[in-house]
């Protein structure tokens, strides 16, 4: 089941009302509990699939990872994020979905090296940068994590009206 505050995720600004430069005091107040995790960098909700960089104590840069990633350097795994890029990109939809609504990326970028989360791809929107993982069963480049960073002005994303049965289905769990 998702975890955690079902915020907005907006490209260039933040996580519902958690911006760049809160402090870990906000944050955490804004999370409605403390860091499940936290170093002088980080600030994971795990359970929630949410992180925070952390640069002198203030929000340098927030992600969500998608269900079942494994964390940076550890064991543990990443749970379910009720955050979302309106309407529904979510982690674990399609890169096909992405375009579908976001258009072409400003650029992209292969990521060769071997990595526990099946991670080939990184593309970058404006205020946004997505990777993306190579589904286990499907093969299919499904949003591995979604990267919020920090704009100049605000980002403005438009979104074409869709119908909600057109939404292709997540990467089935297993």
């Amino acid at each position: 089941m998702p975890a955690g505050p079902a915020f907005a995720i907006v490209p260039g600004v933040g996580f519902g009302p958690v911006r760049f430069g809160a402090s870990l005091a906000t944050v955490e107040r804004l999370m409605t509990t403390p860091c499940e995790e936290r170093t002088a960098s980080v600030c994971r909700y795990i359970t929630a699939g949410i992180e925070y960089e952390l640069n002198n104590g203030l929000v340098s840069g927030m992600l969500v990872h998608r269900h079942d990633r494994v964390v940076d350097g550890s064991t543990k795994i990443w749970g379910q994020t009720r955050c979302a890029i309106a309407p529904d990109i979510t982690p674990r939809v399609i890169q096909n979905y992405v375009h579908s609504l976001l258009g072409k990326p400003e650029s992209s970028e292969a990521i060769t090296a071997p990595n526990p989360n099946r991670t080939v791809l990184r593309e970058v929107y404006p205020g946004v940068v997505f990777e993306y993982d190579r589904g286990e069963y499907t093969n299919q480049l499904v949003v591995g994590s979604i990267r919020v960073v920090k704009a100049d002005s605000p980002v403005k994303v438009v979104v074409p009206k869709r119908d909600p049965k057109d939404r292709p289905p997540p990467e089935p769990l297993h």
